[in-house]
Order: structure tokens, then C-alpha cells, then sequence
């Protein structure tokens, strides 16, 4: 992120949609931001979305693959066990450092009941180490499933993994989003913000996967996806 000086909190009390939120987000930025600091991220993402890269994500009809992932609290995570129990929504995010990551997380937790209600299951995986899932899922309060996807593991299985230009870890050296030390890895590889929607024959029903990491999606329309599948 090129700022993290955004209150995600303040955002929430003030917009209803996760969509308008976001937009308020950038526009704090952009008030408070130098143009010149902000063109390394942006210019990252007309390149990422010119190169194609998210084209060779998981789409709808393709199967999800099974994965084991630690949680927030040190459990593991099964996804096959999950889908066993209803419909899985799996949100691939950035870290905790990102404030637009944290106001999508924020608006799935306000949104988990109504998930619960037609059994699906909210899963977020990052690659930020696992101490700093738990600060994700206290701070926050976050009462879905936090994973840390090592290495970007999963993220690579959903084809959704981004190594960052050379411009970009430089930007982010320079605002000390020090993804060698969050994440434990020294690639600078992030997912790009990705949403599945799984089915519980592990069929992929509904994806968004966005290079613009401004852009999420929107609960709502998860939540009407999800509902569809006990119709």
C-alpha cells in the first residue's frame, strides 16, 4: 500500500457499501499523498493488468484445490472438511499493512452471520506470518478463519500469486511495508485480491480477481451467490 496512514475504522462508520468505502479510502490518500509517491503502485497495476497475469486464475466450473492451512490461532485449516459442511468463500488478501485489505476484512466480518445462516464458511488467506494473523483477526475482530499461506503456496494453486516489479518493492522500502520481514520471505511475491466462491463439490461457482488492489468484492453479491446454492 503507498499509505497507511488511512483509518479503515473512521471509513466504516461512514459508508454502507465496501465499494464506497474503498473509494474513500483512496480518496484520503489522494488528498494526503504526494502524486509522485503514489505513480510506483499504480504504475504496477496497469502493468499487471496489461500483462494478463490474472487470466491464468481459477475461474467458475474449474475445482477448487484442497489445501491445510494454519489459522490465526495455531489450527489447521482444512478446506475439504469445510466443504463437507457447506459452501467455503475464499478471500485472498495482501497483509494486514494494507488498508484496503483491512476494510474488506472488516465488512466480511459485519457480513458472517448472514454467511453463517446459508452455512457458508469466510476462509481469508494471506502470506503475512502467523503472528501477524492473529494481530489481523484480535485487532479486527475477526471471528472467520485467518490463514498464512506460507510462501504463497495456495495462492499459486489458485494462480493468483504476483511478483512484484523491482519499482514496486522499491516504493515499498521506501514507506517500510517490509514484506521480508511480515511475510518471512524474501521473493516480494503478494496474491493479487482474489474472492472464490466454492461449492460443496468443490466446484468454483463464482470468482473476482482484480489486479487493481482498490477493487474487492462486494459481500452482497457473495452472499447472493451463496444463497443460490441452497435454492
Amino acid at each position: 500500500m503507498e499509505w497507511r496512514g488511512s483509518n479503515p475504522k473512521v471509513e466504516e462508520a461512514k459508508h454502507a457499501t465496501l465499494a464506497a468505502r474503498l473509494d474513500a479510502i483512496s480518496r484520503q490518500v489522494e488528498e494526503l499523498v504526494p502524486a509522485a509517491k503514489l505513480e510506483p503502485p499504480r504504475s504496477a497495476v496497469r502493468e499487471l493488468i496489461a500483462s494478463g497475469a490474472t487470466a491464468h486464475a481459477l475461474k467458475s466450473r474449474d475445482k477448487a484445490p484442497n489445501f491445510e492451512l494454519p489459522d490465526a490461532h495455531g489450527r489447521t485449516f482444512i478446506l475439504a472438511d469445510r466443504l463437507a459442511q457447506g459452501p467455503v468463500v475464499l478471500v485472498f488478501y495482501r497483509g494486514r499493512w494494507c488498508p484496503y485489505c483491512i476494510a474488506q476484512l472488516e465488512e466480511l466480518e459485519k457480513a458472517r452471520l448472514r454467511f453463517e445462516g446459508h452455512q457458508a464458511t469466510i476462509a481469508a488467506i494471506s502470506p503475512q506470518k502467523l503472528q501477524h494473523s492473529g494481530f489481523t483477526a484480535e485487532q479486527h475482530g475477526l471471528r472467520f478463519a485467518v490463514l498464512t499461506d506460507s510462501g504463497n503456496r495456495v495462492a499459486r494453486q489458485y494462480g493468483v500469486a504476483w511478483s512484484l516489479p523491482d519499482s514496486l518493492v522499491s516504493h515499498y522500502r521506501g514507506v517500510f511495508v517490509n514484506l521480508e520481514n511480515a511475510n518471512a520471505a524474501k521473493d516480494w511475491v503478494l496474491p493479487v485480491p482474489a474472492t472464490f466462491v466454492i461449492a460443496p463439490d468443490s466446484t468454483i461457482v463464482w470468482s473476482q480477481v482484480d489486479a487493481d488492489f482498490r477493487h474487492r468484492a462486494e459481500p452482497a453479491v457473495m452472499l447472493d451467490v451463496v444463497g443460490k446454492l441452497l435454492r
